[in-house]
C-alpha cells in the first residue's frame, strides 16, 4: 500500500498535472529531483524504494544535527509529497508487483542500464504490455543504446565524460576539479521531466505512450558544451579552455580576492551592475 512520506502537501484540481500518476524507480538525486518538479506540477507521484532505504535518507541536515532518516533535509525536499512503497527488484515478486503498478500508471521513470532492465524484464515492452499509454522513462548515465549503454556512471564522471569538465572546472594546466554538489543529476532530471512530459502531449494525439531515453551525460554536453563550444569550433576552429577563477564571457565575472577573503561576481546585465554599484556605495569610479 503507497503511504505518503512525511510533509506532504495538497493538491488541487487547479494544478497542471493533477490526475497524472508517476512510478519514480530512482535513488539520491537525478530520478527524485525529476519527480519532485512533475509532484511541484500536481502529479501523483508514488516512490519505489528498495528495502535499504534512499541513499538520501543519510544525508542532512537533520533537526538538532541528530541523523534521522525520516527527517534527513534532502530526501525531505527531494520527496516530500510523494506516496511511498518498498519493493525488492531483486526478486521476482518485487518485479512483478512494479508490473503492477505500472499497469496503472501514467509514467514511469528508472534509472536502470538496459542490460539490467532486460534481465529483469522491465524493459519498455515489459512494462507497457498491459497498458499501451504508459510512457517510460530511464535516465541512465549513457543511455541505453550504444557502446556504453552498461556504463555505470555518477556526477563526476558524468561531468567530464560530457567534456564539460575540461572547459569549465579548474586552473588552465591544470587537473579539472570536481564540480560542487551534483549539477549534472539536476541537469538531467529536468532533461527528463521535460521529455516525459512531452510524450504525454504526443499521447493526447496518437492514444498511445512511449519509450523516453535520456542520456545523463548527453543532457550535461548539450546546454554547456554544444550549443557555444561546437559551434565556435566548426565557425573558426576555436577550442574553448578553462580559464580558472575569470570568466571571459563578460565583466566583472569571476572569483575574485578581497580584504577579508574572496568574492565571486557574475554581473552580466545592466540592471544587476546598477545594483553592484549601489552596494558598492555607488563610488564615483563605477
Amino acid at each position: 500500500m503507497a503511504t505518503p512520506h512525511t510533509n506532504t502537501s495538497s493538491v488541487t484540481s487547479t494544478l497542471p498535472l493533477a490526475g497524472l500518476t508517476v512510478i519514480e524507480v530512482g535513488d539520491f538525486i537525478a530520478l527524485p529531483y525529476a519527480g519532485k518538479l512533475l509532484r511541484d506540477l500536481g502529479a501523483r507521484v508514488i516512490k519505489v524504494e528498495p528495502p535499504t532505504g534512499d541513499t538520501a535518507r543519510r544525508y542532512g541536515p537533520f533537526p538538532s544535527d541528530r541523523p534521522d532518516r525520516e527527517q534527513a533535509g534532502l530526501f525531505r525536499y527531494l520527496n516530500g509529497g510523494k506516496l511511498g512503497v518498498t519493493l525488492n527488484l531483486a526478486t521476482p515478486t518485487g518485479r512483478q508487483l512494479l508490473r503492477e503498478l505500472a499497469a496503472t500508471a501514467d509514467l514511469v521513470f528508472h534509472e536502470l542500464r538496459a542490460s539490467q532492465a532486460e534481465a529483469w524484464q522491465l524493459t519498455y515492452a515489459d512494462l507497457a504490455a498491459a497498458n499501451p499509454r504508459l510512457i517510460v522513462t530511464a535516465l541512465t548515465p549513457f543511455g541505453s543504446t550504444g557502446p556504453y549503454r552498461d556504463f555505470r556512471g555518477n556526477d563526476l564522471i558524468n561531468w567530464h565524460a560530457a567534456a564539460v569538465g575540461h572547459r569549465y572546472l579548474g586552473e588552465p594546466g591544470r587537473a579539472p576539479l570536481r564540480a560542487a554538489w551534483y549539477h549534472s543529476d539536476h541537469f538531467a532530471a529536468a532533461t527528463a521531466a521535460m521529455g516525459a512530459l512531452l510524450a504525454v502531449e504526443v499521447r493526447e494525439v496518437t492514444g498511445r505512450g512511449q519509450f523516453v531515453d535520456v542520456s545523463n551525460v548527453e543532457a550535461m554536453a548539450v546546454p554547456l558544451v554544444a550549443a557555444a563550444e561546437l559551434s565556435l569550433y566548426h565557425q573558426g576552429g576555436e577550442l574553448g579552455y578553462r580559464t580558472g577563477r575569470l570568466g571571459l564571457k563578460g565583466a566583472p565575472l569571476g572569483l575574485l580576492r578581497c580584504r577579508d577573503g574572496w568574492v565571486f561576481f557574475y554581473v552580466l546585465q545592466a540592471d544587476q551592475w546598477r545594483r553592484l554599484v549601489e552596494v558598492m556605495g555607488s563610488p564615483e569610479w563605477a
